[in-house]
């Protein structure tokens, strides 16, 4: 059961509420995401100032708690903020955009969250404060692989690197708008003289957390993304690890991979 519900007027005390074990909540539509039951208190963040959105030369920095709708309805710059708009506007219904924070969706890491997907494809990184200590940098990558770095602390904010000349493809199927992606793939490239350079492919929905297809990113890196890279990338999809699922077999969910990555790495392309 909850036994109480925090509201702190300032980060200090959010800290020191969650270093003693507290679960930070801002939107709540991840709170009985895993089914888990919860027994302990919660800690409202939504007053701490944490929702606020600057852009520098290099850098959009996202607060935890910008929802996605806050996310659609700003000025973002470049590829990288279209992007990040486009894997919003793909995530459920509006009402829910309302709800749904950047900082929640990540930390949940349940294994249908769209954003983390984007945000590694992105090199982005995190924030974290904890109690009695100096906010602490991580990169996502470093912080999915792990146990997770805010346990104990705090999303406070996300960093999202400008890269001239980066460009995107994103790609997801659900059954419905408001449905669970059965796989979301997200592709992201520099073409330097018809080449293709610092390549991410990245994958959801198919493990328990979004990860980069290695293989496929060596396999594209330097090359031309021409008719057979394409049909490569999506071979080699076809060997990637599908995680049991109820919602659809291993198989489908297999060849579903495999015409998605494809198909997001066209787009980043410019061939779609």
């Amino acid at each position: 059961m909850i036994r109480a519900y925090h509201q702190p007027k300032g980060i200090d005390e959010a800290l020191s509420l969650l270093k003693n074990g507290a679960q930070a909540v801002a939107g709540a539509t991840g709170l009985y995401s895993n089914r888990k039951k919860l027994d302990g208190e919660l800690v409202d963040i939504t007053g701490l100032g944490l929702d606020g959105i600057e852009v520098t030369k290099g850098e959009i920095r996202l607060g935890a708690c910008v929802t996605l709708t806050k996310l659609l309805e700003a000025d973002l710059p470049g590829n990288e903020g279209a992007f990040l708009k486009l894997v919003a506007r793909h995530i459920t219904a509006h009402t829910m955009r309302n709800a749904i924070t950047l900082g929640g969706n990540i930390a949940h890491t349940v294994f249908w969250a769209d954003m983390p997907v984007a945000l590694l494809a992105l090199d982005a990184k995190l924030v974290i404060a904890r109690a009695g200590e100096a906010e602490k940098t991580v990169a996502i990558a470093d912080a999915l692989q792990g146990a997770a770095p805010w346990k104990g602390g705090l999303i406070v904010k996300i960093i999202v690197p400008i890269v001239q000349g980066r460009t995107f493809g994103y790609e997801r199927l659900s059954k419905t708008k408001n449905d669970y992606a059965f796989v979301t793939a997200a592709a992201s490239m520099k073409l330097t003289d018809g080449k293709a350079k610092d390549v991410r492919v990245v994958l959801g929905a198919i493990q328990p957390k979004p990860f980069r297809a290695s293989d496929i990113e060596a396999a594209l890196e330097g090359k031309a993304v021409d008719a057979d890279a394409l049909a490569g990338a999506a071979k080699s999809a076809l060997d990637l690890p599908i995680a049991p699922n109820f919602r659809a077999s291993a198989d489908y969910r297999r060849d579903v991979t495999s015409a998605l990555v494809r198909r997001a790495v066209a787009q980043a392309a410019g061939q779609e």
